[in-house]
C-alpha cells in the first residue's frame, strides 16, 4: 500500500527532524508510531533502542534519501 509506505517514511523523517532539533520525547513518539505501522523498520528500531548518536542519525538520513 503506497499510502501506508508514504506515511511510514514521512513519520520516520519527522522523527529524524525531532532528533536533530533535540526534541527526543517527540522523536520517540514518532519512532514508536513508525514501528506500529512497520514492526520491521530497522532504522526506526535502531534509533529508538539506542542513544541517538550523530553518526547513526546521518547514516539513517542518507539511507532514506537513497530510497527517495
Amino acid at each position: 500500500d503506497i499510502q501506508k509506505r508514504n506515511t511510514i517514511t514521512a513519520t520516520f523523517l519527522e522523527a529524524q527532524a525531532m532528533l536533530g532539533l533535540g526534541d527526543t520525547k517527540r522523536a520517540r513518539r514518532k519512532l514508536e508510531r513508525v514501528l506500529q505501522l512497520d514492526r520491521n523498520h530497522a532504522m526506526a528500531a535502531d534509533l529508538l533502542n539506542g542513544p541517538p548518536a550523530p553518526d547513526l542519525v546521518r547514516q539513517a538520513t542518507s539511507a532514506v534519501e537513497e530510497n527517495l
